[in-house]
């Protein structure tokens, strides 16, 4: 999926460390606050009162993490910390990366950081996830869709040498 990739040039520093499958995912501990905060928010105000099976309540808690890491990624994106946006949206991703917007993120944060080859791998795997849940998504949900597409294709052109 593009994290193993060779940067995209051998002076760039790397963003993120090489990943190993089977590694645990490791918070620091903002990212745990804020995945502890969203757990809770979601279970008082709509789960409280609900009982769910095991894998079920898992995969909830896996999908709310997931958010609040990507909403905090977004947050050290716009503040210029592309490193920590980075990790913080590969773990994001390895909590729940069933739908596009966290692999369309990561395109974004490697595209401002001029790694237009991983970027465009990114990019291209949020496109074949989005195809695949299209079903999912309402109508209205494509035009935002291919807004941020082309945004983030416009910062790939943008970074690309001229």
């Amino acid at each position: 999926m593009g994290f193993s990739r060779k940067r995209q040039s051998p002076d760039m520093p790397p963003l993120i460390e090489e990943l190993k499958a089977g590694e645990p995912i490791v918070f620091d501990e903002e990212e745990q606050r804020v995945i502890d905060r969203e757990i809770e928010y979601q279970y008082d105000n709509y789960y409280k009162d609900k009982i769910f099976p095991k894998d079920v309540a898992e995969e909830m808690q896996n999908a709310f993490a997931s958010e609040a890491l990507k909403k905090l990624a977004k947050s050290k994106l716009s503040s210029g910390d592309l490193k920590g946006a980075a990790s913080t949206c590969i773990k994001s991703l390895g909590l729940f990366g069933k739908y596009e917007g966290g692999w369309l993120l990561l395109a974004e944060i490697f595209a401002e950081h001029g790694d237009i080859v991983r970027s465009k791998g990114f990019l291209d795997f949020a496109k074949k996830l989005h195809k695949k849940n299209k079903k999912v998504h309402e109508k209205s949900f494509e035009p935002f869709w291919e807004n941020e597409v082309q945004r983030i294709q416009d910062i790939i052109i943008s970074k690309q040498p001229k």
